[in-house]
């Protein structure tokens, strides 16, 4: 166990996020049994009061495991290296959590993902006062609850577990994977260079779609905003292994150093926090565009909200490209300008 003040203050806003999750968890059960729209009697009040409350507990609950996250992402990039022998970077803590700090991001991140959406909803939601998609927000609501409790116990297991004590290998495993890998210069298969492609045609795409879906969102554009969703969800990974595996030497000024985690120190001047913060904005954004439209399908009320939302979304797709563009293709024409070839 580690005595030291981040820790702590994980446990606390998990505490608090947990606990509001689970309370208005508790109301969106009631709300899938007992919902009943256009009643006027006392128990359909009650409960109408209690969706409320469990709005802002669940919004509470969102904001207090995000900003969780973010002290899990900072903890493992910038204050606990120092005090896992050998690390240098990230890499080193979660070879020091004993694999259990990537379930920990991979749950955390599923369940703000879908608290975000459903925070969105919510809002879409509250636009009209009889509440059409009560049932359908507390059904997604509670799909987060199974992703919330296993990313906690993660949490608290990988924390308890870390190991002060061994050395670790840290990124020196980065090179020992290349050194006895047959698929140099491949992820899945895939030369990096297509991934390059991907993410480079991917952001032309996302550009684009997010444009005509802007355009459109007067009129909800189903279709295109359901294809912006899925562009984003395709984009978003192969953007990530191609930053990774390729873009980041250009960071480095070194091959082969596919190190996510050394993007986030401040000798690279900490890029890891944009790049990924967009890439996952992009994501979150275009789903949300693709949600809402799905979901004021047929609540011709929705209309005008839906299409605020959806316009605001296609925004925020085109400033989460543009950043990951900024910071992925500037620095590869830099030094192609300065020195005249590309690395590789």
């Amino acid at each position: 166990m580690i005595f030291h003040p981040l820790p702590l203050a994980i446990f606390v806003l998990d505490a608090l996020g947990l606990a509001m999750v689970l309370a208005a968890a508790f109301t969106a059960i009631q709300v899938v049994l007992e919902w009943r729209p256009g009643a006027a009697d006392n128990r359909q009040i009650r409960l109408e009061t209690g969706c409320e409350i469990a709005a802002f507990r669940a919004r509470f609950g969102f904001f207090s495991l995000a900003l969780g996250t973010l002290v899990w992402v900072i903890g493992i990039t910038g204050v606990l290296p120092p005090l896992v022998p050998g690390a240098m970077c990230g890499t080193g803590v979660l070879q020091a959590m004993d694999g259990r700090g990537h379930r920990v991001l991979t749950f955390r991140l599923i369940t703000i993902a879908i608290l975000y959406i459903w925070y969105a909803l919510d809002r879409l939601d509250r636009s009209q006062p009889d509440a059409p998609l009560a049932v359908q927000n507390a059904r997604f609501l509670l799909l987060a609850v199974p992703f919330l409790l296993i990313g906690l116990v993660d949490t608290f297991r990988a924390i308890v577990g870390l190991d002060l004590h061994e050395p670790v290998n840290c990124c020196a495993v980065v090179y020992d994977q290349l050194r006895s890998s047959n698929t140099v210069g491949k992820t899945s298969g895939i030369p990096d260079i297509m991934w390059v492609w991907g993410a480079g045609l991917g952001s032309i795409a996302l550009m684009a779609l997010s444009g005509i879906t802007w355009v459109g969102a007067k009129n909800r554009a189903p279709i295109w905003s359901g294809l912006l969703g899925l562009t984003t969800l395709l984009w978003a990974p192969a953007a990530a292994v191609a930053m990774t595996n390729s873009l980041s030497a250009y960071h480095y000024e070194v091959l082969h150093h596919q190190c996510p985690w050394c993007l986030f120190l401040p000798e690279h001047r900490m890029v890891g926090y944009p790049i990924f913060g967009a890439l996952l904005l992009t994501a979150a954004e275009g789903t949300i565009a693709a949600a809402v439209a799905i979901a004021a399908t047929g609540h011709s009320e929705l209309a005008a909200p839906a299409g605020r939302r959806i316009r605001s979304a296609s925004q925020r797709v085109i400033i989460g490209v543009t950043v990951y563009g900024c910071l992925a293709w500037i620095p590869p024409i830099l030094w192609r300008l300065r020195y005249g070839v590309w690395m590789g």
